[in-house]
């Protein structure tokens, strides 16, 4: 799972309103087990978004990305149906 939202329009609250959205689709419409996100380690606010949808981190996967020409570290999050409030 991911959002992205233009620098024109952060701190509106839109991404976190995706991530509620495709939360929604993945556990009430598709019936999905288990949904996963990732993100850059230094991406706080996606960070903070996982956070806010109960996701829960599981670890951190060292340089797993190369991006713009340097490694990427990413932290991964993760929510189970079971643990589905919507």
């Amino acid at each position: 799972m991911g959002w992205g939202v233009s620098q024109d329009r952060v701190g509106n609250g839109l991404a976190t309103e995706i991530g509620f959205a495709m939360m929604r689709l993945a556990f009430d419409r598709l019936r999905l087990h288990r949904v996963y996100a990732q993100c850059r380690v230094e991406n706080a606010a996606s960070c903070r978004i996982m956070t806010k949808l109960g996701m829960r981190q599981e670890g951190v996967l060292r340089e797993n990305v190369l991006a713009r020409g340097e490694w990427w570290s990413s932290v991964q999050c993760a929510i189970l149906s079971s643990e589905w409030s919507g």
